[in-house]
């Protein structure tokens, strides 16, 4: 399994902040890019109150586990695909949410048929490419090349 893997890039790539911040969409956040909900512990928090490295790990835990569920939900041959894409569409999911990659309708459809560089030039083709060139210009890159790593 993959599982550690997923983490450790996803850690790379959201960080890990231990106080309430607000991200680059305005919303109270914490942790490993954990969306602070109504529902969490966190709501009654204010900007810089601060959350203990175990609760860190139990948010991250949960999130990790909702977007493993989510990729199965958006995509029914999820664990069908070669290892490398399930990682680049866990990733993409843990970023962008469910909502917002199921927009990615030609992605999507490139994924599903496994045509892997259709998807990537869909991935390139994105705002969310634009606003995370660094990120995004590593998944792109592992896409164009998923069936060498097969």
């Amino acid at each position: 399994m993959y599982a550690e893997d997923v983490r450790d890039e996803i850690i790379a790539d959201e960080g890990k902040v231990l106080h309430v911040y607000r991200c680059s969409a305005g919303h109270k956040t914490c942790g490993i890019g954990h969306l602070i909900l109504s529902s969490d512990l966190e709501s009654t928090l204010e900007l810089g109150d601060k959350i203990t490295e175990d609760r860190c790990s139990e948010l991250f835990s949960r999130d990790l586990a909702t977007t493993l569920m989510e990729c199965e939900r958006l995509l029914s041959s999820f664990s069908s695909y070669p290892v490398e894409v399930q990682k680049i569409i866990v990733n993409m999911m843990f970023n962008l949410g469910r909502p917002r990659l199921s927009k990615f309708r030609k992605f999507l459809a490139a994924v599903k048929e496994g045509d892997w560089v259709r998807a990537a030039d869909e991935m390139q083709d994105s705002l969310w490419a634009r606003q995370l060139p660094e990120r995004s210009g590593r998944l792109i890159s592992r896409m164009e090349h998923a069936i060498e790593r097969s």
